[in-house]
């Protein structure tokens, strides 16, 4: 077993990548992958240390019984696996993933930016593909044209009430909305690989993340923070 994030709990942010773990025996189980590791014991000893500077006289089965106690009291968090199925948002994640990776990789190498710049991109415009415009247009890009302007790719065109010369694009998958997005608001952030930058182009210079017409301001950090969740996650199978 790999060795979990351990840290203190007044270092971990008040979010929920962390979690409480109240059974001994999950605690202890958690800990068992730090048996021989001498650079990993270490490292615990060094986060226990901050409470208790007698660790580095303990044994290691000594020192990982003190580790075991703090987790079930609460004083050690343990960061939850993002790999892991059983929660709901997880498992919301990394179906994303499963679903549309493959089809994802070419319109990223093609506009020389991440996978999960791309993939973070659809899940926060299209709230998972569950948004009306994903469900009935397969537009998960959040593009927006008029009547007469068709996007590459487009096979009709959601109108809007208030302008019906306006309308979200629909297309007939994914991989066609994908495409549409790196002919078109793409070429915006061609190059730029890191998150929060990748943001901020497309709300100043792409207008996305708009309400009103008017930037909302917390759609570069929302964004990041999905891409962030994107990116743990890549990796996992």
């Amino acid at each position: 077993m790999s060795q979990p994030e351990i840290k203190p709990a007044h270092q971990c942010q008040s979010d929920d990548r962390f979690e409480l773990v109240t059974e001994r025996s999950t605690a202890e189980a958690l800990l068992r992958g730090y048996r021989g590791d001498a650079v990993a014991m270490h490292r615990l000893r060094e986060l226990l240390a901050t409470t208790d500077q007698n660790v580095f006289r303990y044994d290691d089965h000594v020192a990982l019984a003190v580790a075991a106690t703090k987790i079930v009291k609460g004083e050690l968090r343990v960061r939850k696996d993002p790999c892991e199925r059983k929660d709901e948002r997880n498992r919301r994640y990394l179906d994303w993933i499963m679903k549309y990776r493959h089809d994802t990789v070419d319109v990223a190498a093609d506009l020389r930016t991440t996978i999960q710049n791309i993939l973070g991109l659809a899940a926060f415009e299209s709230d998972f593909g569950r948004s009306r415009f994903a469900t009935h247009g397969n537009n998960l890009f959040g593009l927006s044209t008029s009547k007469d302007k068709p996007l590459p790719g487009q096979i009709g065109i959601m109108l809007n009430q208030a302008n019906p010369d306006q309308g979200m694009s629909m297309f007939p998958d994914y991989l066609t909305s994908a495409n549409a997005f790196a002919q078109t608001k793409g070429q915006l952030i061609k190059g730029e690989t890191e998150p929060a930058k990748f943001a901020s182009i497309l709300q100043n210079r792409g207008q996305f993340g708009l309400v009103f017409n008017r930037p909302l301001a917390t759609y570069v950090e929302d964004l990041t923070k999905v891409i962030h969740e994107i990116a743990i996650r890549l990796h996992c199978s």
